[in-house]
């Protein structure tokens, strides 16, 4: 219900419910709300940017519709409080900070973990494209991010229609077949970790260190942007090892973020 000078959506009138003051930013429309705790759904309505709803303490989900995605949020209810929605979009990759993990095994078969960091103040929702080596082929293994769909054009994997919400970060496991025993990628500003299974015979932009992962000490190559590297497949010490660092955490512990919604229909 609205009363004159200011709106507020009452749900429960007891002496200890919390107010939780509802803030959409970038957004000046009307959204579509929906609240549920352990019972079921507590509310459903319209709501605008400064509404209020009157909670009791305890957990609730609020899925919040509009612009054709719907935004879900999980608050622990204990006091008044405000719950911010940031409604905003852009393209732009200007934000986004790239790390690329790679593990090189004997043949050529090399695993990736591609962290995606969104540092800027507006949800990201456009293409995003990773330079490859040359592949013999490529598949996805696991992602922690929504997209629409992935493909390959020339020297480039395509991320269409990728989703990261604003601060948020999440990660996308490949594995590919490199054409030969050389690993060349044409990148710009992407931070590169490799960890070689294999022995390198030679090496252009990066830097070469050991550290110490299960007990085990592992040469890694670190840099940023474009870099080569010349292998030499044949038997090698760290090969035995390749079972434990086939792991997409084998040398970093990644807090992943699904991007702070969930999308209708883009995905059926």
């Amino acid at each position: 219900m609205r009363y004159a000078g200011f709106s507020i959506l009452i749900l429960l009138f007891v002496a200890n419910a919390a107010d939780v003051t509802l803030i959409l930013k970038n957004y000046d429309n009307y959204a579509e709300l929906k609240v549920f705790n352990a019972s079921g759904v507590v509310f459903e309505g319209k709501v605008s940017s400064g509404d209020i709803l009157k909670l009791n303490p305890g957990f609730y989900r609020f899925e919040l519709s509009a612009l054709d995605k719907t935004f879900v949020k999980e608050v622990n209810v204990s006091s008044d409080q405000v719950l911010e929605f940031n409604l905003g979009f852009t393209n732009s990759t200007e934000f986004l900070e790239i790390t690329i993990h790679s593990i090189v095994f004997q043949g050529g078969y090399v695993e990736e973990t591609i962290l995606i960091s969104n540092n800027g103040d507006l949800n990201f929702d456009g293409n995003l494209a990773i330079s490859l080596p040359e592949i013999s082929n490529i598949q996805i293994l696991s992602s922690s991010l929504d997209f629409l769909e992935s493909f390959v054009s020339g020297d480039k994997l395509i991320f269409e229609s990728l989703l990261i919400a604003e601060k948020s970060n999440g990660t996308i496991r490949i594995a590919y077949t490199l054409k030969d025993n050389t690993m060349k990628r044409e990148l710009r500003n992407e931070r590169v970790i490799l960890i070689p299974l294999v022995e390198i015979e030679d090496f252009k932009n990066l830097e070469k260190e050991y550290r110490e992962i299960g007990g085990q000490k592992v040469v890694v190559y670190q840099g940023n942007g474009s870099f080569w590297v010349k292998f030499k497949f044949s038997s090698f010490p760290f090969a035995y090892v390749a079972i434990f660092l086939a792991s997409s955490a084998v040398f970093l512990v990644f807090f992943t973020n699904r991007g702070g919604w969930d999308e209708k229909d883009r995905r059926s």
